[in-house]
């Protein structure tokens, strides 16, 4: 039993920090929504749709720099600290490529905002709010991979740290900007967007100052700036991370298409799915930590070629993120309606999203398995299956499925959240099947 217990102590030690840095990031969408919504329903309508839409190229990039985790994380349980100063340096260029690209597809997408099908009297609010986000993507790509370093040396409270600094002063110029407080322009949405970037800025420098400034980080940061850009580095890096990429990108294409959806409902429903997906990511962003502890677990024993610990370790992660969705459930269903009280006094968005508590909490206990066996494929770095199911799983099957809900069986909003459950639900099936596929051929010597 105390071996045991040294699985769930060790897990819950990485994933704690990572949740409040996580949860700041979900504090900061609940100021934001909160601040917003009570500002007009107009800009709650256009935070909903851009944040759908930016979270995509987002969610990309955080999937792509999540394929340095196995990498660096075996790495520096064998001590190979040379090869990890190398691969920081091949990452970092790799991933600010990628969100350059990104930046460039969201410029395509900005050009064309005017075909979507949204309601045309919140065009000019989206407009702008839509280009100030856009423009920060490459910072994300930056700040995604200093955080990957700290986090698969085990150092996660430096990342918890930087992320509440950079929430906190998030909150603080959304309050200036937004209502033109003490002295400060009255910029409404567009305020809120200026607050973000500002803040990004801010974070992405304060984990470069540690990195540069502080022993042992500094050793391993001068390394990679006399690192030279590798072929091979590369190559393993780019082939662990675009199957991440893919997953959270479709993944993440679905939430968005389905936050397109609710445009074509009305306004209402879109400021009603963005505070249903604000409340969503409660759960979401507390299984994603422990699982991201986990799969760091996982990551450094396979570096040291220890299968029984990474078995362990998934079995002990799968339990905790269980028994945390259980909680989760029940805060939907006590706390949903004053929570969403919180967010608007438009008493249409309230019912609409009052509504939508009931098929949130249904998919709780699919999304913890989605999210906790995917994290564990990316520990043991077996990422290829990943985007193949996300795929399947949200593109080709749950996006007719919502659409069938949504319209054809009229069911509206409350139809297209039912249908994340069909999609969860295979994927998490599909997840566990290649996990255990992979530990079984481990095990034979195959791989």
């Amino acid at each position: 039993m105390p071996r045991i217990n040294s699985y769930y102590t060790s897990i819950i030690r990485l994933g704690f920090p990572i949740m409040i840095g996580q949860l700041g990031m979900i504090v900061l969408g609940f100021a934001d929504t909160m601040m917003v919504g009570h500002y007009s329903t107009d800009a709650l309508a256009s935070a909903s749709f851009v944040n759908n839409v930016i979270a995509l190229p987002i969610l990309i990039m955080i999937g792509f720099s999540n394929g340095l985790t196995p990498i660096i994380a075996s790495l520096y349980a064998r001590g190979e600290h040379d090869k990890m100063s190398a691969n920081l340096y091949n990452a970092g260029i790799l991933n600010l490529s990628i969100g350059l690209l990104l930046t460039a597809c969201a410029y395509i997408v900005y050009a064309n905002l005017h075909l979507m099908g949204q309601p045309e009297d919140i065009l000019n609010i989206t407009r702008d709010y839509f280009f100030i986000n856009m423009i920060g993507l490459p910072i994300v790509a930056i700040t995604n991979v200093q955080r990957q370093f700290f986090d698969s040396i085990g150092k996660v409270k430096i990342s918890m740290w930087m992320m509440t600094t950079g929430n906190l002063l998030n909150i603080v110029f959304n309050y200036l900007l937004i209502f033109g407080k003490f002295g400060f322009p009255e910029l409404g949405l567009t305020g809120a967007g200026i607050s973000t970037i500002g803040s990004r800025v801010v974070v992405m420098t304060g984990f470069f100052i540690i990195m540069t400034c502080k022993s042992p980080y500094s050793i391993h940061t001068k390394a990679a700036f006399n690192s030279n850009i590798n072929k091979a580095h590369l190559r393993v890096i780019f082939n662990t991370s675009a199957p991440l990429a893919i997953q959270s990108g479709f993944e993440m294409l679905f939430f968005s298409f389905c936050g397109i959806m609710m445009g074509w409902l009305g306004k209402i429903e879109m400021a009603a799915y963005q505070i249903l997906i604000i409340l969503s990511q409660l759960g979401f962003t507390i299984y994603l930590s422990y699982a991201a502890g986990m799969s760091i677990r996982i990551s450094q024993a396979m570096g040291l070629n220890n299968i029984k610990d990474m078995e362990e370790s998934t079995r002990c992660g799968l339990r905790i993120v269980l028994c945390i969705a259980v909680i989760s459930s029940m805060v939907f269903i006590f706390m949903g309606r004053p929570i969403i009280y919180c967010f608007t006094s438009d008493s249409a968005v309230m019912s609409v999203a009052i509504a939508m508590i009931a098929p949130l909490v249904v998919y709780q206990f699919a999304d913890a398995t989605q999210i906790t066996m995917c994290n564990a494929l990316r520990g043991i770095a077996y990422v290829k299956p990943m985007a193949y199911i996300a795929i399947l799983s949200y593109c080709i099957i749950n996006l007719p499925v919502a659409y069938l809900f949504g319209f054809t069986f009229g069911w509206g909003s409350t139809g297209i959240i039912y249908s994340f459950s069909v999609g969860l639900v295979f994927a998490s099936i599909l997840y566990g099947y290649f996990y255990k596929r992979c530990m079984r051929n481990m095990k034979n010597g195959e791989q």
